[in-house]
């Protein structure tokens, strides 16, 4: 039988089907979009497992609600594979728990900091003991190009297009992106270095719709798992239903 694995992000939502621990089929489609999903279902799925950051009240949830498979719906409260550090509030987001659920499957035992970079940057420290501790979150790329345009009188909006820029721009367009992809790579590198001052054998794992555009501009090693919340959602999944 087969898992799907439903991520309702803020910008898309990401499907994946995996059968005995493999991805055997993704996509990514818009928030409004039921196609994808319903192909999904036709595809013998057995477990159905959500992570959902909106609460908006539209065709795809009204089809969620109505999934006739047993269904985990990620919170605090799921049975999680690590445990959730007893201060951590209630509100902490499905996506950030599945992340940490693919983090711990990929490196179980060890102290990892998971770096997701999506609409926000969320960054997530887990313990060799397997107990979530602590994390923030920081505006994502897009959100800072945006943020500029909408709280200035002449700053345009644009969007990053992969393409690595300069330190410094010569443009308004290129001062923007650089200052923003500079600023970002900058952040990235200051978390890992503080936490690896403390503990050097710490693991980093990157994903995220932009890390793509980061791994290999870092300046010290870490890992990339384009899929963590994905795996991290099958994980819960099996945890859960398989035991």
């Amino acid at each position: 039988m087969k898992n799907l694995v439903i991520d309702i992000g803020n910008s898309a939502v990401k499907y994946a089907v995996f059968e005995k621990g493999e991805c055997i089929w993704r996509c990514s489609a818009s928030k409004n979009a039921v196609e994808e999903f319903e192909y999904a279902c036709s595809l013998g799925i057995g477990h159905v497992a959500i992570s959902s950051v909106s609460t908006t009240g539209d065709e795809l949830h009204h089809a969620i609600e109505h999934i006739p498979y047993p269904t985990l719906k990620i919170s605090t409260k799921t049975k999680l594979p690590f445990k959730i550090a007893e201060y951590i509030p209630d509100t902490l987001g499905a996506d950030r728990i599945s992340a940490v659920a693919g983090a711990y499957q990929m490196f179980p035992h060890q102290d990892v900091l998971v770096i997701d970079l999506g609409t926000c940057i969320t960054y997530e420290y887990l313990t060799h003991e397997g107990i979530y501790t602590c994390g923030n979150i920081a505006p994502g790329l897009q959100m800072r190009l945006k943020a500029m345009h909408e709280h200035t009188t002449l700053l345009p909006e644009y969007t990053y297009d992969g393409i690595w820029p300069d330190i410094l721009g010569t443009n308004t367009h290129d001062a923007m992106i650089g200052g923003v992809v500079w600023g970002i790579k900058g952040e990235l590198e200051c978390y890992i270095r503080t936490f690896r001052k403390a503990n050097p054998d710490l693991q980093i794992v990157l994903t995220g719709g932009d890390s793509k555009s980061f791994i290999d501009k870092l300046e010290m090693p870490v890992c990339h798992e384009s899929m963590l919340v994905e795996k991290g959602l099958n994980y819960i999944l099996e945890y859960n239903f398989n035991e």
